[in-house]
């Protein structure tokens, strides 16, 4: 029998390595795939944690897990379930809003609120009017809407509480402000005002920019839009150049590179329940019997387009996209999809929850509730 030269051994070995690594590869595609598009039955816990109940006013999300806030003071509950942070304060009416790892919680009609930057220091500010919202970027700069009863105020703040933009409007002029946006990178801001025009409706947005394109204009305000006949009460920043701008009869998505354009506006006929959005998506949920049921959830992309479309056997109160899932709840019951894909899952929970935060793309969620912390496991498939 004739050997084979070290030559031949060595290409021999690269051949059959190559082989097996392609089926390798095809399993774990295969492996992949299936995992991708599997329904699971229920869920597991992994670890639970108990937690101080005095956290209890408002929940968000953060890069680092659940903002829990109250009036007493705030804290981030990280993936396995872990206090990340605590901090005490007082308030009497707090407010609060997330972005990446930075957080801030307002004292409503007080001139107090904390910027939290995801190291469990908090800087207080103290504002020279009565507040009525502030909202944060992910560079922990706050923008704040203020009233002194007679003119309303807008000012933005660095987290360690230097001003950075102080202005004002009268309600005489530019109408009753509704709400305001800050982008991701804290260098854009977007107001809505709402006024009368010969007894018509109109929602004004406001869009300033405070970069080097800003100082070109009169108080970095680079653009105006006026909506006729519809109250836009919503308006939020995408990300850093995406804003958009939701009413009763749909919504409003402007870039915001340097200078607002729209992009698209969705209109719709049934009466919207409840939003959410993401850098990718937009969610809404209508209540409408056109796919059999009394509510439909619908989500696009940024553009506008239509990207997935399901009935919803109920009513949820959270309704959050969280990545490339659709995640539904009530204190009782869990509905998660993928957009575009199969359902996940459609469970029950044991135990009244508050907030769900998805770990690593959803191969883990954590669920707390006022006293409690579980980071869950998905387990058993229709397959099995």
């Amino acid at each position: 029998m004739k050997k084979l030269s070290t030559r031949q051994k060595t290409k021999y070995l690269l051949v059959v390595s190559g082989i097996l690594l392609i089926v390798l590869l095809a399993a774990l595609y295969l492996y992949a795939q299936k995992n991708k598009n599997r329904t699971y039955l229920t869920y597991d816990v992994e670890r639970s944690v108990t937690l101080e109940s005095n956290f209890s006013s408002g929940y968000g999300l953060t890069s680092d897990g659940v903002f829990r806030y109250s009036r007493d003071g705030a804290s981030v509950i990280g993936a396995k379930g872990e206090e990340v942070w605590n901090v005490s304060f007082s308030m009497s009416n707090p407010i609060a809003d997330t972005c990446g790892k930075c957080a801030v919680v307002a004292d409503k009609g007080s001139k107090s609120l904390y910027v939290f930057d995801g190291t469990g220091s908090a800087n207080p500010i103290t504002t020279e009017y009565a507040i009525e919202k502030a909202v944060i970027s992910a560079q922990g700069v706050v923008a704040v809407w203020m009233d002194d009863g007679t003119q309303d105020f807008f000012s933005l703040y660095s987290k360690d509480g230097q001003c950075l933009v102080d202005m004002n409007t009268l309600t005489a002029t530019s109408g009753f402000p509704v709400d305001i946006a800050i982008s991701n990178d804290g260098t854009k801001l977007v107001t809505t005002y709402v006024e009368f025009e010969d007894e018509n409706l109109k929602t004004q947005l406001t869009f300033y920019n405070f970069g080097d394109v800003g100082e070109n204009y009169v108080d970095g305000l680079v653009g105006l839009e006026k909506i006729e006949g519809e109250l836009l009460a919503d308006v939020t920043f995408l990300n850093s150049n995406l804003c958009a701008a939701f009413g009763e009869k749909g919504f409003t998505v402007f870039s915001m590179d340097e200078i607002p354009e729209k992009i698209t506006t969705v209109s719709v006929d049934e009466e919207i329940e409840s939003v959410s959005y993401s850098g990718q998506y937009i969610g809404i949920v209508v209540n409408s019997t056109s796919l059999g049921t009394d509510y439909v959830a619908r989500i696009y992309d940024t553009k506008g387009k239509l990207v997935d479309e399901r009935a919803l056997s109920g009513r949820y109160e959270h309704f959050e996209i969280l990545g490339n899932e659709v995640v539904l709840y009530n204190d009782l019951q869990l509905l998660i999809y993928r957009i575009g894909g199969a359902e996940k899952i459609q469970t029950a929970f044991s135990k009244n929850v508050n907030c769900i935060y998805s770990i690593n793309e959803g191969d883990a969620y954590l669920l707390v509730g006022e006293q409690y912390a579980e980071r869950i496991k998905l387990i058993g498939t229709k397959e099995e």
